[in-house]
């Protein structure tokens, strides 16, 4: 695996979806790859894979990120 921009639209769209369906701040732990993926995901911008815009950051919805051993 690698960090492209359809996995961190899922990841996004995942969120945004668990938003909408609480109504609450979502928490998000991630782990291994994870961690750097649903940090774009959560940071949106212009992905470097693929230039495509995600558009705004997520952190006003957002409640508690965790992330565990990622490869940074």
């Amino acid at each position: 695996y690698s960090m492209e921009c359809s996995y961190v639209k899922t990841v996004r769209a995942l969120i945004v979806a668990v938003r909408l369906y609480t109504g609450r701040a979502v928490d998000v732990i991630g782990y291994s790859l994870g961690v750097p993926i649903s940090r774009k995901a959560i940071l949106g911008g212009v992905c470097v894979d693929t230039g495509e815009d995600l558009g705004a950051p997520l952190t006003k919805f957002i409640d508690t990120y965790v992330g565990i051993a990622g490869p940074n």
